[in-house]
Order: C-alpha cells, then structure tokens, then sequence
C-alpha cells in the first residue's frame, strides 16, 4: 500500500510520472499522471481497468486492434468526460505537450503485456508473446 509517493509509472523507460494518492493493487489505486513530451514506442496492455480525466496538455492515443489496425485518438484534455481504459486495451501515447491526468484504477490482476514481454508483479517478465508472422516468411 502506498500513500503520496512520486513514482515513474510504466516502468523505467516510461516518459510519465505517477504521483500516487493512493493505491492498494488489490482494491484501488487513485494516481495523478503527468505525461511528459515523447512516448515510448512499446504498445502495452495494463493489469487494471483505469478511468481517467484528462486535465490539461495534448496526448495522441494509438489502440492496435487485434487485426492489426490501429485506432488513433486524439486527447481530451481539459474535458469532463471520463476516458475508460479496460486492461485488455493494447495502446500507447504520444505526449505532444506535457499532459496532466487523474486516474482512478481498479484491482490488479498478476499480468499485463508490455511490448511483446508478458510481465507481472516488480514487471518481472514471465514470457514473451509470439512474434507477428509476415507474408513470405514460408506460411
């Protein structure tokens, strides 16, 4: 259980600080975010589902779809409106302008997708996910 603790959320390589309100993996987490300018390029899954309220700044949201499409939304800051991100989504952000976040996120389940490692808990990886096949490859 953590209370009012700056974190880096996402991992080390992630341009995004966490400064935590409150969290308890097993119940509920309560984050404020700041997306810093860049991204990181891996799409990722998360082990929650999170809602969120985009406060200020400019973000892209790239979804990969399971076909291999990609979804691309722009940002909602400075919108009411809740942004829900359930943790099957497979996405990444591009942060255009340092972007301010509320996020509220429920009970963590052992493993989330980050790239093509499957992590758990510490982001310990336990596996990796198979690599896409590409035409030609004698399939």
């Amino acid at each position: 259980m953590r209370f009012f603790e700056k974190v880096k959320d996402g991992g080390p390589h992630s341009p995004v600080d966490g400064y935590v309100l409150f969290e308890h993996k097993h119940i509920l987490s309560i984050i404020l975010l700041k997306f810093n300018t860049g991204s990181r390029e891996e799409y990722h899954s998360h082990a929650f589902n999170a809602v969120s309220w985009f406060l200020s700044g400019e973000t892209t949201e790239y979804e990969k779809q399971a076909n291999g499409l990609e979804t691309v939304r722009k940002s909602r800051s400075g919108m009411c409106l809740p942004h829900f991100t359930g943790k099957d989504l497979f996405h990444k952000y591009i942060c255009h302008k340092p972007a301010w976040c509320l996020t509220v996120r429920g009970p963590w389940r052992d493993w989330w997708v980050d790239g093509n490692n499957i992590l758990t808990h510490t982001r310990k990886i336990i596996g990796k996910l198979p690599l896409p096949q590409k035409k030609g490859d004698g399939l």
